[in-house]
């Protein structure tokens, strides 16, 4: 029996995985792009300078790089619902965190170690969901999916002015920290496909099973 046998490949479930990396990927790459408007506002509160400042971002890129092999292999492992799951919840955790702004190091941590971190474990595991739930599709659904990131990079640079200017710098980061946590749920709807092999092979057994009880039954009556 193949191993994706049962599975909605190019189907059904199939899309709901690619709208959860949609959005995934909005919130990821969208927070990311738009780093800029926040590191003026980190300049003026810290009264750092801008290279300093920018220390945040890099941190973000370099934990990304080298958590990402990692969270894809600890996804094969654990299941890439897990991983993803976990990296949102760290990484809304790290930005709300940073909201304390107790000084440019503890933001350097939280915002850039922790959200380094949840999105590594979001971006490999989302194309390992798609590559096993597509394969007509697979290309179509890459496309689509991966655009939540050009969106993102429209959309969140006007939010994220509206929030500065009516919520400040912490509070500024404490939604977008909540606003993270859609990773968290979009991670839920990564389904491992085991779920449907285990499913349809419990299905075959009872057929099966079936089939052997009219068989005995039939026998025994004409012995």
């Amino acid at each position: 029996m193949p191993d994706n046998e049962g599975v909605p490949i190019d189907k059904g479930w199939a899309w709901i995985v690619a709208t959860g990396y949609f959005v995934g990927i909005f919130w990821m790459v969208g927070i990311a792009k738009s780093f800029g408007i926040l590191l003026e506002q980190f300049v003026d509160y810290f009264d750092i300078p801008v290279a300093m400042a920018a220390l945040i971002m890099g941190v973000a890129g370099g934990m990304y790089t080298l958590a990402a092999p990692i969270c894809v292999a600890a996804g094969q492992h654990f299941t890439q619902r897990k991983v993803v799951m976990l990296g949102g919840f760290i990484g809304a955790l790290g930005l709300s965190l940073s909201g304390l702004l107790f000084s440019i190091e503890w933001v350097i941590l939280t915002f850039g170690a922790l959200y380094g971190f949840g999105n590594a474990c979001l971006f490999g595991n989302g194309l390992v969901m798609l590559g096993q739930y597509f394969s007509k599709r697979r290309s179509l659904a890459n496309g689509l999916s991966l655009s939540g990131a050009s969106l993102g990079q429209f959309a969140i640079p006007p939010l994220l002015q509206y929030l500065l200017d009516t919520f400040s710098l912490k509070g500024t980061l404490i939604i977008i920290g909540a606003l993270y946590m859609n990773v968290m749920i979009c991670g839920a709807l990564f389904r491992p496909t085991s779920f449907y092999t285990k499913h349809h092979t419990s299905a075959q057994r009872k057929v099966e099973q079936q089939k052997l009880f009219k068989i005995s039954k039939n026998g025994g009556g004409q012995i």
